[in-house]
Formats: structure tokens, C-alpha cells, sequence
């Protein structure tokens, strides 16, 4: 019975230790012919709507069109910890509108 219980073990381990969970977050910087991929900053989504539901709608809409461009793979996403860093350090100076 503990022979068959480590034989299990041994088994989930090795399936779900191979097995290739890719959330798409992991994208390379290079093309698989050594080329170099553009970079891209995807700003967070503002949504100014004011709706009075249980989730963040800019997090949802800006964790779907991210998925959704890493999906391509045809350029490299700079992390979300990567853009809020330098939101955080922009001044009026640097404001577009």
C-alpha cells in the first residue's frame, strides 16, 4: 500500500512538474531567430465610468488587452511594475493633454 502511495507521489509529481503552464506573462525580449522584439509599454486603463460594482474594470480591461498582446508574441511587454514605476515619476511637465 505505501509502495503504490509513492508510485503516485512519484507520478503527479513528474506530470505536473513537465507540464507546461504558460500564462503568457513569461514573453522573451528576442524572436526565436535571435532578432530583437520592439518594446512595448501598455499603460494601465483609466476607468472614469464611477460604476458602483465589485471588481476594478481598469484592472479587468487592462489584464485582458495584456494577455491578449502577449498572446501575439510579436513584441515584448514591459511589466506592470516596470510602467507604475515610471507613471509614478512623471510631473505635469510630461502630461500629453
Amino acid at each position: 500500500m505505501l509502495q503504490r502511495f509513492g508510485w503516485m507521489i512519484t507520478l503527479c509529481l513528474a506530470v505536473f512538474g513537465c507540464s507546461q503552464h504558460n500564462s503568457g506573462d513569461q514573453a522573451t525580449r528576442f524572436h526565436e531567430d535571435g532578432r530583437a522584439k520592439p518594446i512595448v509599454a501598455l499603460p494601465p486603463v483609466f476607468d472614469r465610468t464611477e460604476a458602483e460594482i465589485g471588481w476594478s474594470l481598469s484592472e479587468e480591461f487592462t489584464n485582458h488587452i495584456r494577455q491578449r498582446m502577449l498572446k501575439r508574441n510579436n513584441f515584448y511587454l514591459n511589466t506592470p511594475d516596470e510602467i507604475n514605476a515610471v507613471i509614478t515619476s512623471l510631473t505635469e511637465e510630461n502630461n500629453p493633454f
